[in-house]
């Protein structure tokens, strides 16, 4: 049985003064300031660790 998942998500990349990459992810309409590199990290584990568990 499979499942899919259909997650919208909008991402604006903000640069902040110090240099931080920011983005301001919005998500199911609530919005929340973020770093994307974690965000993308943290998204890109889940992902492997999932095709690990053999999803």
């Amino acid at each position: 049985m499979e499942t899919e998942y259909k997650i919208n998500v909008a991402c604006r990349i903000i640069s902040s003064e110090t240099g931080d990459v920011v983005g301001l992810i919005n998500i199911l309409g609530k919005s929340k300031k973020v770093n994307v590199i974690d965000v993308l990290d943290s998204i890109a584990k889940k992902i492997v660790k999932g095709l690990n568990d053999g999803c």
